[in-house]
């Protein structure tokens, strides 16, 4: 039986356990002397990089650095908050954890709000659904009330219900962000001050505003007063409420019931809160079926997933685009290795599959095919088909060959066909070496090479036609090098270009690169963190406090001061994991915490202490680096308050400052970082 437990017991939870359980939750690992290692998923991994140690309570890939704790590991690789990845990780331990963070505290109002007003939309669409129009649809679909309950299907009639009843849909929003705020632990005062504090968001025309964004509304012609007249984007559809893992509505998807509409399918635009490649629809009902199945069926369309599950293929997710980004990935690898292809048998549908054939067996997955022909679609197939529909299906699952197999099959020639010449024959080997090429140098390629060069009836050994594919991948690796420095080299030259055309229109422009810069940790205050949790003996330096007064990152000098007050309560054998365990609290950001956890892997105690003539030159010259840096960025805000200055007597008070910052700078002897 589940139970719920404070924020302090999940994290003693994930601490009692090796970091190594967790991870290999989610990928392989091996056991490799004191740590595990294993393929980095956060890029594309040809060899074991990531090191994982259970006695650090880190992991570490020696290829692309990231580094981090067991939270920061399912952070990075499910694409979670902090408080999503904790809830992730006790799932796993079989703890409940819904309770331990406030959803409202880690969204802002804007998206709380949005989130309330699409529920009361869905409400007053499910009121629709005892109308004979939404009846006749599910009896033609043969969809029972059950299944059109479970997902929440309902009925946009033929009208402007959001812009006739917007007061009404504003008044149900409240009273469900209220209960959405109580249910995560706010008390009434605190709720009633949010509300005060955002009142102009719950007025009907910012209400009208940011249904117009998400696309709920459309703008249309104005009138003779030049007001803009707006209407509802469903009407006279079906509406297929598109979820996310919550369970909270982000989107709507449609289909139209009018046969003259040239749009059958319509889904809310993308906005802040829906990005279609991020969302698989029916993730929410399939997570823990794909679990129990150890497999996916992919689909194309709504009624194609809606039918599978009715059918009792519950392990079965809708493609809401027409390819697979790295999050989806990762999220299909957390879930299972096995993946079925069963979009629609068009051309379209047969190059969507195809794109993602390619990018999953990048990612060691060789997805399997299943051919509904000569139905179009799983729905077709499962309606019309004169047999018991399920039962072929449940065959065609156990029978499915990888899509790769299939294509290769299409490139090959009958034997009555086959080119007499080896060159024509090589031409072939080609296109299959580029189907192949996903898998890099892996045994199923090598495999299917042999295969493929025998139906070709090639005299080359199988060693030979395998190295023929190797220098095959060598110049392919090669060419996309050339692209990828040519397509950085444009991306550079566009950009310096669209710099220079921003300064050209905003003088503010400057500005704002120096924000965008401050958004990331900068290379001195790196080496202040390195130097300072490599060399603990440097927190009690004289000088510390002085660098300090510089650091403008509330992470850097928050994790500063806590290790300085640490530094006599901890012994060396509980330094590294009580940093960790104090990283894990949520309240860093993400590369934040990447960035220490990599340098705490490198931490070994009493190998790398300094002498006191060291301490006091390293952190001299970071506190020289830092005076300079502030000292300059003070020069250029006096040059532009310089630049306003009216009277003869402000500018002299400004030139006398610029020249007490001028000599300040030029007394610093500084070195560069």
């Amino acid at each position: 039986m589940n139970i719920s437990v404070s924020y302090e017991e999940i994290r003693s939870r994930i601490k009692e356990i090796p970091i190594s359980e967790i991870i290999g939750h989610y990928i392989s690992l091996t056991r490799h002397g004191d740590n595990h290692i294993g393929k980095c998923p956060f890029h594309n991994d040809s060899r074991p990089s990531l090191s994982v140690n259970d006695k650090k309570g880190i992991y570490k890939c020696f290829a692309c650095g990231k580094a981090g704790d067991a939270i920061t590991f399912v952070e990075r690789f499910c694409s979670l908050k902090f408080s999503e990845a904790i809830q992730e990780i006790g799932k796993f331990l079989g703890i409940s954890v819904e309770n331990i963070f406030s959803r409202g505290k880690d969204r802002d109002i804007k998206t709380l709000w949005t989130l309330s007003l699409l529920k009361s939309i869905n409400n007053f669409y499910l009121k629709n659904t005892t109308s004979k129009i939404f009846k006749d649809f599910l009896y033609d679909r043969k969809i029972a009330p059950e299944i059109a309950k479970k997902f929440s299907l309902s009925y946009a009639a033929n009208e402007n219900l959001i812009i006739e009843r917007l007061t009404e849909i504003c008044s149900m929003g409240v009273s469900e962000l209220k209960k959405d705020l109580t249910k995560n632990g706010h008390d009434n005062e605190k709720i009633s001050e949010l509300l005060n504090q955002n009142k102009i968001l719950f007025k009907l025309s910012s209400s009208l505003k940011l249904l117009w964004e998400i696309g709920a509304i459309q703008e249309g012609l104005k009138d003779r007063f030049n007001n803009s007249k707006h209407f509802d984007t469903f009407r006279n559809r079906i509406i297929f409420p598109i979820q996310n893992l919550n369970n909270e509505i982000v989107a709507f998807g449609s289909r139209s019931l009018d046969k003259a509409n040239r749009a059958k399918y319509l889904n809310s635009k993308e906005s802040f809160i829906f990005n279609k490649r991020n969302i698989l629809y029916g993730l929410n009902f399939s997570k823990q079926k794909i679990k129990e199945k150890d497999q996916i069926i992919l689909v194309e369309g709504y009624m194609d997933l809606i039918t599978l599950h009715k059918c009792g293929f519950e392990n079965s997710v809708a493609l809401m685009g027409i390819a697979l980004n790295e999050k989806m990935i990762n999220t299909i690898k957390y879930l299972t290795k096995n993946v079925y292809l069963a979009l629609d048998a068009d051309d379209a549908g047969m190059r969507a599959m195809e794109r993602i054939n390619h990018d999953l067996m990048a990612n060691s997955i060789m997805p399997k095919y299943i051919d509904f022909s000569p139905y179009k679609d799983p729905d077709d197939f499962l309606n019309k088909n004169i047999n018991d529909g399920s039962a072929e299906l449940t065959k065609k699952i156990d029978n499915g060959v990888p899509f790769l197999d299939r294509m290769i099959s299409e490139i090959i020639p009958s034997e009555d066909k086959l080119p007499e010449l080896t060159d024509q024959k090589l031409k072939i080997l080609d296109q299959i070496f580029l189907l192949l090429s996903p898998l890099k140098d892996d045994l199923r390629a090598h495999e299917r090479i042999v295969v493929a060069g025998n139906k070709l009836k090639l005299k080359s050994s199988s060693d030979h036609l395998i190295e023929i594919y190797r220098k095959f991948l060598l110049s392919t690796i090669a060419k996309k090098k050339d692209q990828d420095k040519t397509r950085d080299k444009n991306e550079k030259n566009e950009k310096c270009r669209s710099i220079n055309s921003d300064k050209r229109r905003d003088k503010s422009s400057k500005q704002q690169k120096q924000i965008s810069d401050e958004e990331s940790l900068t290379r001195l205050e790196k080496a202040l963190i390195k130097e300072l949790i490599l060399h603990p003996e440097c927190l009690q330096h004289g000088n510390l406090p002085e660098i300090l007064k510089y650091v403008e990152k509330e992470d850097v000098a928050k994790l500063i001061l806590w290790l300085k007050k640490l530094y006599y309560e901890i012994t060396e054998a509980e330094y590294q994991t009580t940093i960790i365990g104090h990283l894990s609290r949520g309240d860093f950001n993400l590369e934040f915490k990447e960035y220490v956890s990599n340098v705490l892997f490198q931490y070994r105690p009493k190998k790398d202490k300094l002498e006191q003539k060291n301490i006091d030159k390293s952190l001299l010259d970071i506190k020289t680096i830092f005076e300079k840096k502030w000292l300059m960025k003070k020069r250029r805000s006096l040059l532009e308050e310089q630049k306003k200055c009216e009277t003869q007597e402000e500018f002299k008070i400004v030139a006398n400052e610029l020249s007490t910052i001028d000599k300040g700078i030029n007394s610093l002897n500084f070195n560069t970082y």
